[in-house]
């Protein structure tokens, strides 16, 4: 064979295995690249005025517990016993072990308390609560609203879970609240297991874990007696009296 033949096939040869292996491979020694990790979703904020107003005549409210869900989380349902950390919020107006529970599930976004004392009849006031997401919609998000009527038994107040997916920045939507007996506690309307103002010089004992109600379960309230009509135990007035609905709630999303 002609000796510069053989010279320039060793070439070509050289040249083609140098060319083997990927173009895109500029990693030594041919290892795959260790791929970029992927960013963490961005956190969203959604800000909500809440407003409520007391519509009673003579029953405080206690502080408000506000919580924002999804769709899988239940404050309380008709006809069922309630948890014991609401029962809590309804013999005391305490509602921390109620918010703590809360915060223990994976389908509670918030759940915080109003600032302040009880909220007086004719009385108003707002929380602002803001709700860090990784979604970038509301949609499947629900509000809970709870509170004590201080001069009851174990009476509340309570939205249970509202939509908050339809309100577009600066809505408002507005809705008022019924009052509810959630049968741990007989409704005996004495100084001793009320602790409202009503009950001034009794026992005014809170919660009582002992269940004595003729039906452990969440229903609507009857409502109050008072010694006014005839309950010589109550501490009551007709001034404690109420009807439906108790309070007024607005929600505003501002952001």
């Amino acid at each position: 064979m002609n000796k510069q033949y053989l010279i320039a096939g060793l070439c070509v040869l050289t040249l083609a295995l140098a060319g083997c292996g990927s173009d895109d491979d500029d990693s030594p020694m041919g290892m795959t690249p260790t791929p970029e990790p992927m960013p963490e979703p961005e956190s969203m904020t959604f800000t909500y005025a809440v407003n409520i107003t007391n519509m009673t005549r003579g029953q405080p409210l206690s502080p408000l517990a506000a919580m924002v869900f999804d769709g899988e989380f239940q404050m309380a349902k008709m006809g069922e016993p309630v948890s014991v950390a609401l029962e809590v919020l309804a013999e005391s107006g305490d509602n921390s072990q109620l918010l703590d529970a809360a915060m223990g599930s994976e389908h509670v976004y918030l759940a915080r308390s109003a600032e302040g004392g009880p909220l007086m009849p004719g009385l108003s006031q707002t929380m602002m609560l803001e709700v860090n997401t990784a979604t970038d919609s509301p949609e499947g998000m629900y509000i809970g609203l709870v509170s004590m009527l201080a001069n009851t038994n174990d009476g509340i107040t309570m939205l249970s879970g509202k939509d908050l997916g339809g309100l577009q920045v600066d809505d408002t939507i507005t809705f008022e609240t019924l009052s509810y007996d959630t049968g741990t506690e007989r409704n005996s309307e004495s100084a001793d297991t009320i602790i409202g103002p009503a009950a001034a010089g009794g026992l005014q004992e809170g919660f009582n874990a002992e269940r004595d109600d003729f039906v452990d379960e969440l229903r609507l309230h009857s409502g109050v007696v008072s010694f006014d009509d005839g309950m010589a135990s109550s501490a009551l007035s007709e001034a404690q009296r109420f009807d439906n609905p108790v309070m007024q709630v607005e929600i505003t999303r501002m952001q």
